[in-house]
């Protein structure tokens, strides 16, 4: 690998689909404004806490997709997972995004696909059975202030040939290349 710093300037670009979204499109324009290490749970570092919150504030987008939740699963950071709490949270964070985005037209929240195995102080258990039955339960509450809430379903085992519950070095080569260690 390289080195950690050369790791960290490069993840902002690695996955970053909303610049593809641009890219290939006149009509469309998408900004990525993901923040390293932000969640849902108040009291942590919550999203709506940070800069770049403010920044998605100030570009007034007409759609927001939202992937959040995976570092809810860092057992440091919350050593048991408590749903109602997270579904709690989640909704208030859709409820200040709608109230300081006007004419915010929809949202949609990307369903976390599993992970192949423990990493980063990330709970697989909690990410591959929890936290999708929780984001699920987020969107089927409807949606926000009149703005839709609906729920991307990435199906990334279908995608990748990854298998669920099965280890790291257990796992075909197809879906190794979509993860690394760090």
């Amino acid at each position: 690998h390289e080195p950690k710093k050369e790791q960290d300037k490069d993840k902002y670009n690695r996955g970053n689909w909303p610049r593809y979204v641009s890219q290939d499109s006149d009509a469309v324009e998408a900004k990525n404004f993901g923040q390293s290490g932000v969640m849902v749970l108040r009291g942590k570092k919550q999203y709506t806490d940070t800069d770049i919150y403010q920044e998605v504030v100030a570009w007034a987008p007409d759609i927001a997709v939202i992937w959040l939740g995976i570092n809810d699963a860092k057992e440091k950071d919350n050593g048991k997972f408590k749903r109602k709490q997270f579904i709690d949270d989640y909704r208030d964070m859709l409820k200040q995004l709608t109230s300081d985005i006007d004419g915010l037209d929809a949202i949609y929240i990307i369903k976390q696909y599993p992970i192949v195995d423990d990493c980063c102080d990330i709970h697989f258990d909690f990410v591959n059975e929890d936290l999708p039955l929780a984001i699920e339960e987020v969107v089927d509450k409807g949606a926000m202030r009149g703005v839709p809430v609906e729920l991307i379903d990435l199906e990334w085992n279908g995608r990748t040939g990854c298998i669920e519950g099965v280890d790291e070095e257990d796992q075909s080569d197809n879906c190794l290349k979509y993860y690394d260690s760090d």
